[in-house]
C-alpha cells in the first residue's frame, strides 16, 4: 500500500492526465461535428447518424432544451422558493448525498 503522499500525488497526476485527454476528445468531437455538417461523413454515417465501426460506434445525439412560457417559469420559481423555505424551516424530509473526492490544481498553478 502506498503512503498517503504518494497516493495523493498519483490521484492528482491521473486527474490532470484525464482533463488533458477530455480536452483533446472535445476538440475531436467538435471537428467530427464540423465534418458531419460539411457532409464529409456521408460514407460513414447511417440513417441513425451513427458511424458503426468494428467493435464500436460513434453516434450523433441532439440534446433538446425546452423554453417554457412565462407562466410556467413563474410556477417553477415559486416551487423552488417553497422548497428552499422547507429546507430553512426544517420541514424538508431529509437529505441524501454521495461522497466523492474532488481533485483541483492549486490556485497558483495552471491546469
Amino acid at each position: 500500500m502506498p503512503d498517503a503522499g504518494e497516493l495523493l500525488m498519483r490521484i492528482f497526476e491521473r486527474s490532470q492526465a484525464i482533463k488533458e485527454e477530455q480536452t483533446k476528445l472535445k476538440e475531436d468531437k467538435e471537428l467530427l461535428e464540423t465534418m458531419f455538417i460539411g457532409e464529409k461523413l456521408n460514407d460513414w454515417v447511417d440513417a441513425d447518424d451513427a458511424c458503426r465501426c468494428e467493435g464500436f460506434s460513434v453516434a450523433r445525439q441532439v440534446r433538446k432544451t425546452w423554453i417554457f412560457s412565462e407562466e410556467t417559469e413563474d410556477l417553477a420559481a415559486k416551487l423552488k422558493a417553497a422548497q428552499e423555505q422547507e429546507k430553512a424551516d426544517g420541514k424538508a424530509l431529509g437529505v441524501s448525498g454521495a461522497v466523492s473526492w474532488v481533485v483541483r490544481p492549486a490556485k497558483n498553478q495552471k491546469p
